[in-house]
Formats: structure tokens, C-alpha cells, sequence
């Protein structure tokens, strides 16, 4: 029995290892984070969007009208071949170059040459 006193008179301390609360600190900013951004989300206006492209509508109908516009006819300086750049019907930006005119005739050769002769606007 003196041995069993004796170890209680020791003063031992058993030994700790040192707590890592580093892990449990990075999960807890980066779970706080999600939460304070799902609830801004949930807060905030939804922003809907829409693709819309160029096309004819499903229900189609005939509607006979009359337009009215008024148009310019320039008549160009000197005569040769024109080359257009844009398809009838679209439209040009401001300064945008819409047809060329070539008065040797070299242009045009350069294009049948590398077959574009064939394609209509």
C-alpha cells in the first residue's frame, strides 16, 4: 500500500496534446461565407435572361400595308464593277463600307479565280 501512496504523491500531469482548432476555424469562415451568400441570394431579385435570335414567327400572318420612306439615289463618279458586302435586307452600321467599285475589272477576276463567283446576296 505505501506504493499506492507513494504514486499519488507524485505529481504527475499527464500530457496534452495541444488542440488544432485551425481546421475547425478555415471550416467555420468558409461555412459562415455560404451561408451569408445563399441568404443574399435568396434576398435579392432574380435576373432572368433571354436568347433572341433573328427569325421568322410561328404564327404567321399576311397583313397587306403600304411603306413610305424617302431614299437618295447617288450616282457614282466613275463607272466599273461593284462588289457588295452586305446581304439585301440587312443592315449597316454608320460608316460601315457597304459595296466597292472596281474600274480595272481586277477584283473581280481575283474573285472568280478563288471561286466566290458563285455565291448570290
Amino acid at each position: 500500500m505505501a506504493s499506492k501512496k507513494h504514486r499519488k504523491n507524485r505529481k504527475i500531469i499527464p500530457y496534452r496534446r495541444p488542440r488544432n482548432d485551425i481546421g475547425k476555424l478555415i471550416f467555420g469562415v468558409i461555412f459562415l461565407y455560404l451561408l451569408i451568400n445563399i441568404f443574399i441570394y435568396m434576398g435579392h431579385e432574380k435576373i432572368q435572361f433571354y436568347e433572341v435570335s433573328e427569325g421568322g414567327i410561328v404564327n404567321d400572318r399576311p397583313y397587306t400595308g403600304l411603306i413610305l420612306r424617302e431614299e437618295q439615289v447617288y450616282n457614282a463618279d466613275n463607272s466599273g464593277y461593284i462588289n457588295y458586302y452586305l446581304r439585301e435586307g440587312k443592315r449597316a452600321s454608320v460608316g460601315s463600307r457597304v459595296y466597292s467599285l472596281d474600274e480595272t475589272g481586277r477584283l473581280d477576276s481575283l474573285l472568280k479565280e478563288h471561286g466566290v463567283e458563285n455565291q448570290t446576296l
